[in-house]
């Protein structure tokens, strides 16, 4: 009979609690839903303003501040290494000869030769052999 009521107890447990599990399982539900549609439009609004939408990562932050730092640098060493030209020099224009087109010596040698062959065409004026 023991085993009858602790069976008994435990169906009637579970129909009481089952509407509870159920509501509970249902608000997950809509939290779940809820935070992946703000996650789904913040990752869309971060990227397209020019943002890395998951964060940085360390290394990332580190790698920015050495090449910040680097810039720096080059900033400072350009800044004193810069030199100004005095004011009485003048740039001086660069000055270009005069345009020179290029001939192609292959297409003037058939054309030379070309103008030699006309002559030969003609029938040969030389003296018969005489025997």
């Amino acid at each position: 009979m023991a085993s009858f009521f602790k069976t008994f107890f435990k169906g009637i447990l579970y129909i009481v609690l089952l509407p509870f599990i159920a509501l509970l399982l249902a608000i997950y539900f809509v939290y779940c839903l809820v935070v992946f549609l703000y996650m789904g439009v913040r990752c869309i609004i971060v990227f397209f303003a020019g943002g890395s939408p998951l964060g940085d990562l360390p290394e990332d932050v580190k790698a920015k501040e050495i090449l910040a730092a680097q810039a720096q640098n080059l900033v400072l060493q350009q800044q004193t290494y810069q030199q100004y030209p005095s004011l009485n020099q003048t740039q001086q224009p660069y000055n270009q000869g005069p345009y020179i087109e290029p001939t192609n010596v292959a297409v003037d040698n058939q054309i030379n030769e070309f103008d030699e062959s006309k002559n030969s065409d003609s029938i040969n004026e030389e003296e018969p052999f005489n025997d």
